[in-house]
């Protein structure tokens, strides 16, 4: 009975020891899905994840004009806290730079466009579900 006991801890611990490691990963790789629009109606999807940071811009949609980009490409992270997020997308091509900075507790990001002759685009704001 003694023997039949101890077996018992020892695969109750072992069973512990594999759960518990599943449940943090989960906790560790949580990620969001983020819709944003601006007031023009310009809509953007991201997946954000907390921890390891990352940011994903998913795909963008223009209901002005109906134009739709499947995107799936991350973003560049240059600075993380507790509630900010910034990144930093280069598209070398169209020579343009674009500097997002994400609210993670009000759910909403700033985007600022810079062309590479130094001058600047437009500033947009996000909210974001």
């Amino acid at each position: 009975m003694l023997t039949l006991l101890k077996n018992f801890k020892l695969s109750s611990f072992g069973v512990i020891l594999t759960v518990i490691p599943l449940i943090s990963l989960q906790k560790i790789n949580a990620s969001n899905y983020w819709t944003c629009e601006n007031k023009y109606g310009f809509v953007s999807v991201f997946k954000i994840n907390t921890y390891p940071v990352s940011v994903t811009h998913i795909s963008s949609y223009d209901s002005g004009n109906g134009d739709k980009w499947s995107v799936n490409k991350p973003l560049q992270v240059v600075f993380s806290n507790r509630n900010i997020v910034s990144t930093v997308d280069v598209l070398v091509d169209e020579e343009v730079m674009y500097l997002d900075i994400f609210n993670l507790q009000s759910k909403s990001f700033i985007s600022k466009e810079t062309f590479f002759d130094g001058s600047e685009g437009i500033t947009q704001f996000y909210n974001c579900q």
